[in-house]
């Protein structure tokens, strides 16, 4: 993308704290048309937590573990909903946003995450891993899917052309 210039928000922005969203809001509004992509941490809504606070259960810190998940939960609704905040004003503005998350996240059930979908009428597309080519630290092909959701048509129409095609 030749003339595009990309301003990553990095944990060391710290993207919970007000004065990060601030800064992110005063760019869009001073630069209307700028596009926005959220790829938030998405472990505290990995279907896998259900097995971690069964085996916690089983070693007698369930209770501990599930206040844990519970704050690693409450952070990230705090960044999905300063995303939210920040997306609402670049598709005021005349931007695009999109977003993205594993598709067997449970964070995709998050009711603001689903009104903030369908009051901006959002498009859906899956790509897969495989289709990237990614591999994981033994070289083996990641076939992980992944939703994102997107106001741009476009960008779904290319994201969708990477779905899993492997065989067996």
């Amino acid at each position: 993308f030749l003339g595009v210039q990309v301003i990553p928000i990095t944990i060391e922005d710290d993207f919970s704290k007000p004065e990060t969203v601030t800064r992110i809001i005063n760019w869009i509004k001073e630069h209307p048309g700028t596009s926005v992509h959220g790829s938030l941490p998405c472990t505290a809504w990995c279907p896998r937590q259900s097995m971690n606070i069964s085996q916690a259960q089983k070693k007698g810190t369930g209770e501990q573990y599930k206040q844990q998940l519970k704050e690693k939960q409450d952070f990230s609704r705090k960044l999905l909903m300063n995303f939210i905040t920040v997306a609402e004003l670049a598709l005021d503005n005349g931007g695009q946003i999109s977003f993205e998350w594993p598709s067997l996240s449970y964070g995709w059930y998050i009711p603001e995450l689903r009104e903030f979908i369908e009051r901006n009428e959002l498009y859906l597309a899956r790509p897969a891993g495989c289709s990237f080519k990614m591999k994981n630290r033994e070289g083996e092909i990641i076939k992980k899917e992944w939703t994102f959701v997107c106001s741009s048509h476009r960008l779904v129409d290319v994201l969708d052309f990477y779905q899993c095609r492997c065989t067996g």
